[in-house]
């Protein structure tokens, strides 16, 4: 089970990497493993999991990843967040970016995860940038 865990991080690497056909392959499978199990950790996992490689609900899947019973799962709901964030930018929803990088920042920064915080911030100067209407390319510079 703890394979399942991952998941996430499978998500978020697909994403980066071009590969989200073979990730959603592999949630059709594990969608089903959930359902069978009453695993808190393997359903954080698939609701950070979910938005990240979704083709068009990815706005209905994060509501629903953000409104999921996860509060003392600090740090996946901070990625959450994160990704939330950065999602939002990317839609050019740039105001609305903000608060869940606020978010994210400030809990990685609480906990003490450093990469992690510096990862938030540098998304939320991103999304400042933009407000400001710096091009991609100033942005980028």
């Amino acid at each position: 089970m703890k394979r399942y865990w991952s998941v996430g991080d499978l998500a978020e690497s697909a994403l980066r990497s071009g590969h989200g056909d073979e990730a959603r392959a592999l949630m059709g499978e594990l969608e089903d493993v959930a359902a069978r199990t009453p695993s808190p950790r393997i359903h954080v996992a698939m609701c950070h999991a979910r938005p990240l490689i979704a083709d068009e609900d990815a706005e209905a899947l994060f509501a629903a990843a953000l409104r999921a019973d996860t509060p003392r799962w600090l740090f996946s709901r901070a990625r959450l967040h994160l990704a939330h964030g950065t999602w939002l930018r990317r839609e050019r929803r740039i105001g609305e970016s903000r608060a869940p990088l606020r978010t994210a920042r400030d809990t990685f920064d609480a906990l003490g995860l450093i990469p992690w915080g510096e990862r938030a911030w540098q998304e939320l100067q991103i999304a400042r940038m933009a407000a400001e209407g710096l091009s991609n390319r100033e942005i980028g510079q």
